[in-house]
């Protein structure tokens, strides 16, 4: 609370005070995982709370604030990561960037006797996916397959990696708004193929006796 109402002498006193009482450390096989033991003499430190403080460490003047008063309903529809190898790979970012369509995604080695080691996971919610392409680290990268229309597959290893994902996706709505579009267009485009029946008819309610007309009516 200290950071969001920009107190930088509170924080700075109670992160002090954290540090010397609350016992954070690392802790594993490898040391890959960390918390906060708070004096409980337990033998894993306690989620709820170290996540508590996960997000003072975090967390930017403004963020608490915006948690709660930010919607962020198209979750229900953006592209999505799913089917991680957890805990031997992690997600240090995975976000939506409607202006450029781009899924932005960080991968590292959780646990690192697992580096370098075959993984896969996917990308749902996808517009289309046939129309994916995929940058790893700066360059092209090809190893992925549409698993239907929505969604793809990608092939990798468990190390420190930097994806974009140019899914196509737009934003909330965007999908409601493509889809008024198109059937607009059709709208458009049966009205003008009705046209000439139409035209057809009123020409000839003004030929006397139904005679014969030019070969366009």
């Amino acid at each position: 609370m200290a950071r969001e109402l920009g107190d930088e002498t509170a924080i700075v006193r109670l992160s002090a005070a954290a540090e010397r009482a609350y016992e954070p450390r690392f802790f594993g096989d490898h040391d890959e995982k960390f918390g906060w033991w708070f004096g409980l003499n337990e033998p894993y430190p306690r989620g709820q709370r170290s996540a508590m403080m996960m997000v003072s460490e975090i967390g930017q003047g403004g963020d608490w604030t915006r948690a709660f008063e930010t919607p962020h309903m198209d979750k229900l529809e953006a592209p999505t990561v799913e089917g991680i190898e957890y805990p031997s790979m992690g997600v240090l970012q995975a976000w939506n960037d409607p202006e450029s369509g781009t899924l932005y995604v960080g991968t590292y080695a959780a646990t690192s006797d697992r580096q370098g080691q075959d993984t896969s996971w996917r990308v749902t919610n996808l517009p289309d996916s046939g129309e994916v392409f995929v940058i790893c680290d700066g360059q092209p990268f090809d190893r992925f397959e549409a698993e239907g229309s929505a969604t793809i597959r990608i092939d990798s290893d468990i190390d420190n990696h930097r994806y974009q994902i140019f899914t196509g996706y737009r934003g909330q709505g965007a999908s409601t708004r493509e889809a008024r579009r198109k059937r607009s267009s059709s709208a458009a485009s049966q009205s003008i193929r009705t046209v000439p029946d139409s035209a057809r008819e009123v020409s000839t309610s003004f030929v006397p006796d139904g005679g014969p007309i030019c070969g366009c009516c």
